[in-house]
């Protein structure tokens, strides 16, 4: 009778291994397409932090082939569609990641960036206050200082000169909303403001293409050709692919270099 009985015994023995086989296969399985939705999406983060904004889409498009479409991922999405100058598809992924997470701060600061470019103002200034909305945001800086911007534009000049002095009161060292500052007093014709906001800049060591291009103007504005030409030219040369650059070789058209009296072609 026990001889009878063995074959049973093995046959379940057997057939729990085979079950166990084919859990882990699917486990293994599982783990591999994490692991490769992990590398993508870091590949393409690392791609939109060097400004390759064609092989950040690429590597996040496969990411989202592979794995689950994070707010996350959409908010990444809609970065490097902005890089490449696709607003109406940044768009839709923005929204895409502030529906799947209403309280993604970052997402509707983005939002709010686009909104910006439409020259929306309105909008802007919602999605902003949808950003600042959530206690958690850790970088809020960033949309009070696109909400000053917006301010700024529609003719709200206490409301703007508040939000660029409480995102530097969140972080010190956000040379956007010093760029932003500047900016402003100049448009005003308060060059002594103006400056004062570049000094308190150049104290704290900061440097950003917008920075030095103002850091030249200034001395271009004081008569002194010679260094505001030496300046503007670092900023070409140091910033060559910014709009910063595009300003500066305007200026250094103007000057003509003080060595050779020529002048730096478009």
């Amino acid at each position: 009778m026990r001889l009878e009985c063995v074959p049973a015994i093995l046959l379940a023995t057997i057939m729990m291994l085979s079950f166990g086989c084919v859990t882990t296969s699917k486990q293994m399985e599982t783990e591999a397409q994490e692991a490769s939705f992990r590398l993508k999406y870091k590949m393409g983060l690392s791609y939109i932090q060097s400004g390759r904004y064609k092989e950040a889409l690429l590597e996040l498009l496969e990411a989202k082939k592979i794995g689950p479409s994070t707010p996350e991922l959409y908010n990444s999405l809609g970065i490097a569609y902005i890089g490449l100058g696709e607003a109406d598809k940044a768009k839709g992924s923005f929204e895409k990641a502030v529906m799947l997470k209403p309280d993604y701060s970052e997402a509707h600061t983005n939002l709010a960036t686009l909104y910006i470019q439409k020259k929306r103002w309105k909008k802007a200034i919602e999605e902003c206050n949808n950003a600042l909305k959530n206690p958690l945001y850790l970088t809020p800086e960033s949309a009070y200082n696109n909400r000053g911007y917006a301010y700024q534009m529609l003719g709200e000049d206490q409301k703007a000169l508040a939000n660029y002095y409480k995102a530097l009161r969140y972080n010190t060292k956000f040379t956007r909303a010093y760029e932003n500052l500047i900016a402003f007093y100049l448009a005003k014709e308060n060059l002594s403001n103006a400056r004062g906001v570049s000094n308190d800049a150049e104290a704290l060591g900061l440097t950003s293409p917008g920075l030095a291009f103002y850091k030249a103007l200034f001395r271009h504005i004081d008569g002194d050709e010679a260094k505001a030409w030496e300046l503007f030219h670092q900023v070409v040369k140091d910033y060559p692919l910014t709009i910063w650059a595009k300003r500066a070789k305007t200026y250094l058209n103007l000057i003509g270099s003080p060595e050779v009296g020529g002048s730096l072609s478009q």
